[in-house]
């Protein structure tokens, strides 16, 4: 029970720290060779090119916020359903998305992220 408490906690730091500092979001919560996996693009391997892609998607909604809709845990693995608002001032057309978390030593090992952006654009006008 006390890994399924941990495995929440870090979820909950991932999505404060994905909201305000990608750079410490990538140090802190990833192992170096973790593998991301995003709909619609390569893999990402590593920590590195996460960084890169992170910091692009950082610089297209640099005002975005991820809140939590639904989280599942146990004691490696997480499922964390989310609304990320592009322009918080707006408000408007919120994307879905849903990530599956493995986690290893406390630091996430694989993501996969699942998402429909269909409104990415309407959210981005």
């Amino acid at each position: 029970m006390a890994k399924v408490k941990k495995t929440r906690q870090t979820i909950f730091e991932y999505v404060q720290m994905f909201n305000s500092n990608i750079d410490q979001l990538v140090r802190q919560m990833y192992h170096d060779d973790c593998v991301v996996i995003y709909p619609d693009i390569a893999p990402i391997f590593g920590t590195v090119e996460l960084l890169e892609f992170l910091r692009s998607a950082w610089r297209l909604a640099p005002q975005r916020i991820m809140k939590i809709d639904h989280l599942s845990t146990a004691k490696n693995r997480a499922t964390l359903e989310a609304s990320i608002i592009v322009d918080p001032e707006r408000n408007r057309n919120p994307i879905s998305v849903v990530i599956v978390f493995r986690f290893s030593h406390g630091r996430i090992r694989e993501e996969t992220v699942y998402t429909d952006t269909t409104n990415w654009s309407e959210a981005q006008s």
